[in-house]
């Protein structure tokens, strides 16, 4: 078995239907009703509101999978939670499917384009297709899937498979097949079919075990006896793919027959028990399923590339270290060079930043590594030092990555990478530390463009708001919560004007 493509939306689960909900039917239910500021959602003192909130609603959605309305609902005991009129704070909202639907068919129409994406890089076309294997808890919803099923033009009714056990049941078979070079595991014996006839204690039961997967060529077929073994009985197993036979064996328990496996994939064979007089006393037909699990051709869901700047003041490029589609596990390495220097003990840093794209061309911050001028007790890194980046992405698809370079004739390594979070609201040390870099870049453009009122103006409001950090120690948390994100909108701002003084002097990075 090879994975031959692989692709999709990475925000399109139970999560971020979810969320779809909550932003466009609770929040809005909530302002409505109760007074509550249109951004009360960055009041810390609401984040359990929303919490349970978001609760609420994951459990009305999965209501939506056996009934036609549900209801988004919390009691004023169960929220705990008073608006600023302290008025107490309850959900009752009621959700029906066509509403749903409608909210999410951005999404499962993106997933469908997305599907017919990866198809095609396969080769095959839908005819090509046995059937559609659901995964994750939205699956449950059967709209969602006769949607997909009949955009895709493949099989979608069969449900033999547990979406929610699907992944660890698919990891169990892989786990099953390899061969680990070890001791086998028992062999499982298949399920015995029920029989509604009674039958007499003295009687015989039959039962034929075997591994219904291996990636062996042979394999066996064993008989097990329930009871006394009766005296001229016979055991035969015929192969139904080739014809080959094994002939009649004397039966006893724990008789077992050696078969070869001439297909890949299913094996078919019938089992057949014959008295003394040989007569047919039970024929069953058993598959066995010949597999080869290859792990060596995985190719990469996903680009990743590194930011870089080719030459001092020059534009920031891409770097792609890792392209779509490419077979895992990749590493290489790549040379690229310092866009300014960096001393020993400074606070300034060299940033490495790494980039995912999908199919689509979108993009997403993934990592960044940091040199820090605190890394280093002495020396300096020269602008233009080359900076030698090693990087592999493996099989399971984590990604490594690390920079040596050489500071006072010392070889030094960097393998701190941080793995970013875009939802994350930035710390307060992260907002302090964008803020005292801004200041440097200000004070860097300005030795090199000499006085310029506007530069003053930034610095000096920089400067200003710094101190807000000691003031923070004795604010409330809310307020300091609130300061700090204004705080940070307020250097977003700066940064942006700040850039445009720098296209006419030149970026520094």
């Amino acid at each position: 078995m090879n994975i031959l493509a692989h692709g999709g939306l990475q925000l399109c689960g139970g999560r971020d239907f979810d969320r779809t909900l909550v932003d466009n039917i609770v929040r809005p239910w909530l302002v409505e009703n109760f007074d509550l500021s249109d951004d009360f959602s960055g009041n810390p003192a609401f984040k359990p509101l929303l919490r349970l909130a978001t609760w609420a609603t994951e459990r009305a959605k999965i209501e939506l999978s056996s009934k036609d309305e549900s209801v988004i609902s919390l009691s004023e005991t169960e929220i705990r939670t008073n608006d600023l009129n302290h008025d107490e704070v309850y959900l009752d909202i009621p959700l029906d499917r066509n509403s749903y639907e409608k909210l999410i068919d951005d999404q499962i129409t993106e997933t469908i384009v997305e599907a017919r994406k990866t198809l095609s890089k396969t080769g095959y076309t839908p005819n090509d297709i046995q059937c559609i294997v659901w995964v994750g808890g939205p699956t449950h919803y059967k709209p969602l899937r006769d949607k997909v099923a009949f955009e895709l033009g493949i099989r979608g009714d069969r449900l033999d498979v547990n979406p929610m056990t699907a992944v660890a049941e698919g990891a169990g078979i892989w786990a099953e097949s390899v061969d680990w070079n070890s001791n086998k595991v028992n062999e499982e014996s298949k399920p015995e079919s029920v029989n509604n006839d009674v039958i007499s204690s003295d009687e015989p039961k039959f039962d034929f075990r075997y591994n219904e997967r291996t990636p062996d060529d042979t394999t066996k077929i064993a008989l097990q006896v329930e009871g006394l073994a009766p005296t001229g009985y016979e055991f035969q197993v015929n192969s139904l793919d080739s014809g080959w036979t094994s002939g009649r064996v004397s039966l006893q328990h724990g008789t077992t027959i050696n078969v070869n496996l001439t297909e890949q994939g299913e094996n078919q064979f019938s089992c057949i028990i014959y008295d003394e007089l040989g007569n047919t006393i039970k024929q069953e037909e058993i598959v066995i399923s010949k597999v080869d699990i290859s792990m060596d051709k995985i190719p990469a869901e996903l680009s990743i590339a590194l930011e870089v700047v080719r030459e001092f003041g020059g534009k920031t490029e891409l770097e792609y270290l890792v392209e779509e589609g490419e077979l895992l596990p990749k590493e290489g390495n790549t040379t690229v060079y310092a866009a300014e220097s960096l001393e020993a003990g400074s606070s300034n840093s060299l940033n490495f930043k790494l980039k995912e794209f999908d199919s689509s061309g979108r993009e997403k911050p993934m990592a960044i590594l940091k040199i820090n001028g605190t890394d280093f007790a002495e020396g300096s890194i020269p602008v233009n030092a080359p900076l030698n980046c090693s990087y592999k992405k493996t099989l399971g698809g984590n990604v490594e990555f690390e920079v040596e370079v050489d500071i006072g004739g010392n070889n030094r390594t960097f393998d701190d990478v941080l793995f970013l979070d875009v939802d994350a609201t930035p710390s307060p040390v992260q907002i302090f530390e964008k803020a005292r870099h801004t200041l440097t870049r200000v004070d860097t453009i300005q030795k090199l463009a000499g006085d310029d009122p506007k530069l003053e103006e930034q610095e000096r409001r920089l400067k200003l708001q710094l101190p807000l950090k000691k003031m923070n120690l004795t604010m409330k948390k809310s307020c300091k919560h609130m300061m700090l994100i204004c705080l940070h909108r307020n250097f977003s701002m700066k940064l942006k004007r700040i850039q445009k003084i720098e296209k006419k002097f030149g970026k520094l990075t």
